[in-house]
């Protein structure tokens, strides 16, 4: 006899991995001798593992990150009678199920460094973080000066960002948050002087206040 379909089928993403977990047929559960996962980009690209009928989780590995999936679940007969479920997930930051309760906040930006600093002007520039940068949309980029806080949003693509117009001997704080669809990192804020005006070009930070803050 065919077992009917599993039920509560689930998954859940980390990084380049996909957690299924499912519960037996609620319907001649007996008869299940084995558990047929498939996964793929399509449902006609797929691969598949054939699990013992004991077994309600799967871990699916070596996914592209950010990269969309179909995972099936069949329960399997004997012989060969069986029946199927469907969802949809995406390996690495979110999975289509429900994105807004399972999406993962990526990791932060690293390494905020000011390279050029003068009396009115600052550039600041970030590193991508080490894992799943390619999952990031955007960056986004406070400047807060006398308790007053200015955002841009920019690409993925770009790092650094510059303030003109600044007044001498200022000091300013700079964050910087990676944001994917409906989650964000700890920010990342590094506090900054801009030069007076007797002092106009020094290189590099050796004379500034510069620390680190952890949000």
């Amino acid at each position: 006899q065919t077992p009917s379909k599993v039920s509560s089928l689930e998954t859940r993403s980390v990084g380049p991995t996909v957690f299924v977990t499912w519960t037996p047929p609620s319907q001649l559960s007996w008869c299940v001798a084995q558990y047929e996962i498939c996964w793929g980009s399509s449902p006609d690209d797929q691969n598949c593992s054939v699990q013992a009928n004991n077994v309600t989780t799967f871990n699916i590995t070596e996914l592209t990150p950010c990269g969309e999936y179909v995972v099936g679940v069949r329960a399997l007969g004997q012989p060969d009678n069986s029946s199927q479920v469907n969802t949809t997930v995406t390996a690495g930051l979110m999975e289509t199920i429900d994105v807004s309760n399972n999406i993962s906040a990526p990791k932060p930006a690293r390494n905020l460094d000011f390279p050029f600093i003068n009396t009115t002007f600052i550039e600041a520039d970030w590193e991508v973080p080490d894992d799943q940068s390619d999952c990031i949309d955007y960056y986004q980029v406070c400047m807060t000066v006398s308790g007053e806080t200015a955002c841009v949003n920019q690409t993925r693509d770009i790092t650094t960002t510059s303030y003109p117009e600044l007044r001498p001997c200022t000091s300013l704080t700079v964050d910087v948050t990676a944001w994917t669809e409906g989650a964000h990192s700890s920010v990342m804020s590094e506090q900054v002087n801009t030069r007076d005006e007797g002092n106009p070009r020094v290189p590099g930070l050796s004379s500034t206040s510069l620390f680190a803050l952890q949000k």
